[in-house]
């Protein structure tokens, strides 16, 4: 699992929080699992290598990848396969070799995750209006490259800083106060119970779901 938020990003976007080393390290893990898990994102954040097969819509010669943002490099890697529909027959095609596609093939938009097949490509293949290809494998890159300050970036870090500075607070643990003097005084906050560590709330992770990989 790549960090996606450090010491150093500690300081700008969660300047109350005082842990350090081996605590610090061990808080980013456990709410990166929880942002990264199906109640946020349900994706790793950081820049991963995905391999999806998708079903090519035979009417509009398109596929869509489910992650985004798709990185440039390295360059995504195509291949197709036809067969498993009916003919004009109405006889079952069988299933044929993967094979691979060039740039030449097919156009990549990087804002939606689309890739429109090339109708010439697809008309020199012969088959009369029919896609060549029912199902593409993708293998490719997306994700945020948390090494820089893009916009995308500086939001999530700012969004993970408030999950850090809540799970450090008092409220996390169900106190709203404590006073130490000659005793300890415990205050229970007006919704705990018990004084045992508490859930984060579901409205904190809310923000994540937007970076949630498509039909998710």
């Amino acid at each position: 699992m790549t960090a996606i938020f450090t010491e150093d990003d500690k300081d700008i976007y969660a300047p109350s929080v005082t842990l350090t080393d081996d605590a610090l390290t061990g808080a980013i893990s456990f709410l990166q699992a929880l942002v990264e898990g199906t109640e946020g994102a349900n994706r790793p954040l950081a820049l991963t290598q995905f391999e999806e097969i998708l079903e090519v819509n035979r009417n509009l010669q398109t596929v869509r990848l489910s992650y985004l943002p798709i990185a440039v490099s390295p360059v995504i890697a195509l291949q197709y396969r036809s067969g498993n529909y009916l003919n004009h027959h109405y006889r079952p095609v069988g299933t044929s070799a993967w094979q691979s596609m060039t740039g030449n093939n097919y156009i990549l938009d990087r804002s939606t995750g689309q890739i429109n097949l090339n109708a010439e490509w697809l008309d020199s293949w012969g088959r009369r209006g029919a896609s060549p290809a029912t199902e593409v494998t993708a293998v490719y890159t997306a994700g945020y490259d948390f090494t820089t300050d893009s916009y995308d970036v500086q939001q999530i870090k700012a969004l993970f800083g408030q999950l850090l500075t809540y799970q450090q607070s008092a409220r996390f643990f169900g106190f709203e106060s404590v006073d130490v003097d000659q005793e300890v005084a415990v205050k229970m906050a007006p919704t705990a119970t018990v004084p045992v560590i508490a859930q984060i709330p579901k409205s904190l992770l809310l923000p994540f779901k937007k970076y949630r990989p498509r039909g998710t």
